[in-house]
């Protein structure tokens, strides 16, 4: 049953109401009951409802109905919270030792006006309100008993707070990652507690603390250990936990010649080999000639001499595989090729006079002189490798001109003797029989006998003999395969004359290889 209230006064003909309805706030309303009226009075029922607990619960709205009209009464009506009914005091908590947790009991119906009282004390942050802290050092059940506060009508319930020792972590054995940069190392845990636990690894969810973590990352990562499902007795480990990459061995590129770059010139091979690592299972290389990574390849820790036939820029790749992990280590080197100095041509210039020492020679360089050094050597004199393009005050005769880079490498030769002349010097043929030859064999060679004047002759690379005076004829026999370069020098007093001549082709000489033929390869007998 609810309060009958009666309103009487007011300008309001109460017998033209049809209705009253309640406005509890919060969205909540009702009809009010047992409507009785005359022109004077209204009375009628105020149901028993249950209060949103936000909601003002110390008065209501009175909005009554004429008609079509409706209007709002006041002075708000009074009306008294409910009386309990039922508690909860929530599901049981667990724990750690000096840990604590939050407790609180609920009353029925909602929105009433109660007072509570928690026992026993012990742990507890205080024995009344609806919410206390509990922090018990031994398990303890707490019982809470709410009483209304207008009829002292009470209910009861009770919560038990199960207290366990905090987990000791024992030892943690880290697997590291198989390769550096590979998310497949493992951490599990050894700990002890008084029910079965689990543990987290940084921001990774909570496994059973009988399985490690798998699939982690080099890093340090914060451990927390709790009694599974129970986040009220986490323990944060103060230490924390370093997954490291594997140190590998180094890959290591050796190289004959040597430099990091390499500097070689075209045409020219470098031998490569790797150092060698105990831990390795197998070398891979790719010397650069190709058009992607791969495409020039090979095996080993020492492979064959690599050519660079062409000039450029290439880059030398090593990939050291290492034991039982597939763990791959790189090493780089690049190699530069250098094209080899393009001579254009060598300008002699004769000398003044008879014996004088004024003649010269230049050097024309393909895009000029800078980066290259110059060298001349013959009849007594060596020029070496000088900056300067031209070599000056030379006497008359046959001489040699070789150019390199400026950093010693890639050196080049003229392939004809200059031949420095004095003016008016005696000139002559150089008769050559015959013209190609086998190594080995014969060559005549002579110029045309002149009076007063002395024949002095090189007979160039693997000759026998080497050189010889006079006008000849000479029998000379080479050794060597190849173009040969001839010169004569011509004396006749103080003017000095030289000859070139490079016409003479030596052949090699076929290489003829018998052997018998096993004895079951044919029958006596047979041809």
């Amino acid at each position: 049953m609810g309060q009958t209230v009666t309103i009487t006064g007011g300008a309001v003909n109460w017998n033209l109401i049809t209705a009253v309805i309640l406005d509890f706030g919060g969205g909540l309303t009702s009809n009010g009951g047992s409507l009785v009226k005359d022109s004077d009075s209204l009375q009628f029922e105020v149901p028993v409802v249950a209060w949103d607990p936000g909601a003002p619960l110390d008065s209501v709205l009175l909005i009554v109905v004429q008609g079509a009209n409706t209007d709002t009464l006041s002075p708000q009506l009074a009306v008294y919270r409910p009386e309990p009914t039922g508690v909860d005091a929530g599901n049981d908590e667990t724990i750690c030792t000096g840990g604590s947790v939050s407790l609180s009991a609920t009353a029925s119906p909602s929105g009433g006006s109660y007072s509570y009282l928690w026992s026993p004390a012990t742990g507890l942050s205080g024995t009344s309100g609806a919410t206390v802290t509990a922090s018990p050092t031994t398990t303890t059940t707490y019982k809470v008993v709410v009483t209304g506060a207008t009829c002292g009508l009470q209910d009861s319930a009770e919560v038990t707070v199960n207290v366990r020792a905090t987990p000791v972590l024992n030892d943690v054995t880290v697997t590291p990652p198989s390769c550096p940069g590979v998310s497949d190392a493992e951490v599990e845990i050894d700990a002890s507690g008084s029910a079965p636990l689990e543990f987290r690894l940084g921001n990774s969810g909570y496994v059973s603390a009988t399985n490690p973590i798998t699939g982690r990352s080099a890093g340090t990562y914060d451990l927390t250990l709790r009694y599974t499902n129970n986040p009220r007795c986490e323990v944060v480990f103060p230490d924390e936990v370093v997954i490291s990459d594997p140190v590998l061995p180094t890959a290591e590129i050796n190289s004959t010649p040597g430099g990091d770059p390499i500097e070689i010139c075209a045409g020219e091979s470098v031998t490569f080999s790797a150092t060698e690592r105990a831990e390795a299972v197998a070398y891979y290389w790719d010397f650069g000639r190709g058009a992607a990574v791969g495409d020039d390849s090979a095996n080993g820790r020492t492979p064959d001499p690599v050519l660079y036939a062409d000039g450029g820029t290439y880059t030398v790749y090593l990939r050291m595989d290492v034991t039982a992990a597939a763990c791959q280590v790189w090493d780089s080197i690049q190699v530069i090729a250098l094209d080899l100095p393009a001579i254009d041509a060598v300008e002699p210039t004769s000398t003044s006079d008879c014996g004088a020492d004024d003649g010269s020679v230049y050097v024309e360089m393909t895009g000029g002189p800078t980066g290259f050094q110059f060298r001349l050597t013959g009849n007594g004199i060596t020029r070496d490798w000088q900056d300067s393009e031209a070599f000056e005050d030379l006497p008359a005769g046959s001489y040699t001109v070789s150019v390199r880079y400026d950093d010693a490498i890639c050196p080049v030769e003229w392939p004809d003797p200059v031949v420095v002349s004095d003016p008016g010097a005696p000139q002559s043929a150089i008769n050559l029989a015959p013209l190609v030859a086998c190594a080995g064999e014969p060559i005549e060679i002579s110029a045309p006998p002149q009076a007063g004047v002395t024949f002095t002759w090189d007979f160039g690379e693997g000759a026998s003999p080497s050189a010889a005076s006079g006008p000849g004829p000479h029998v000379v026999t080479y050794a060597t395969d190849g173009p040969k370069d001839l010169t004569l020098d011509l004396v006749e007093g103080e003017c000095v004359g030289s000859e070139a001549n490079d016409d003479l082709i030596i052949l090699q000489v076929p290489a003829i290889s018998l052997s018998p033929l096993p004895a079951d390869s044919y029958t006596d007998g047979d041809t």
